[in-house]
């Protein structure tokens, strides 16, 4: 059984164990809070496949950055990492405050909302992605400094694509 941890793009942080189930390779048993679901993952390609879930089939994308997977699910964000619940640090507020904005899913750049140079607010929106007939509105949990556009409106970006760099509300700069 292994016992991951994962936030949806507003925030929301939970726990799931995951475990294979009898049936063979892809077949799981889930377990999220009081409720067991049995899935079935399906591999295409590196990072991209189906996840069928009560028998309603879901495409998904998914990247590794680091130590934790950035994944897209039928419309939705998830941020994944392994739980340890032996050892539960907290994350530095230097690593709280990150100052990159990564593409969450592919997808093209439809508005982008601020110039380099521009002073932003927690939460305001800075650059509006559409996939999938979909819009995603991307924003940071901190105020800070645009300090580079790594984008431009109708370019096409990879999931982890960075699409600007900033300089945090507290003065940390962007990592070298």
């Amino acid at each position: 059984m292994r016992t991951l941890a994962f936030t949806t793009a507003d925030g929301l942080s939970r726990e799931i164990s995951l475990r294979r189930d009898d049936e063979g390779d892809g077949f799981f048993a889930a377990k999220l809070e009081d409720e067991t679901l049995n899935l079935e993952l399906q591999s295409l390609k590196p990072g991209v496949g189906w996840l069928r879930i009560h028998g309603k089939i879901t495409p998904y994308h998914a990247i590794r950055i680091k130590n934790e997977w950035r994944v897209w699910i039928g419309g939705r964000i998830f941020v994944l990492r392994i739980a340890d619940r032996s050892i539960r640090a907290k994350p530095s507020s230097a690593a709280a405050k990150g100052t990159t904005l990564s593409a969450p899913m592919p997808g093209s750049v439809l508005k982008i909302l601020v110039s380099s140079g521009d002073s932003f607010d927690a939460h305001q929106p800075l650059i509006i992605l559409e996939s999938m007939k979909m819009e995603l509105t991307l924003s940071s949990p901190h105020e800070g400094t645009i300090k580079n556009l790594a984008c431009a409106v109708g370019e096409l970006v990879a999931m982890g694509q960075t699409l600007a760099e900033f300089e945090s509300g507290d003065g940390h700069d962007s990592p070298a």
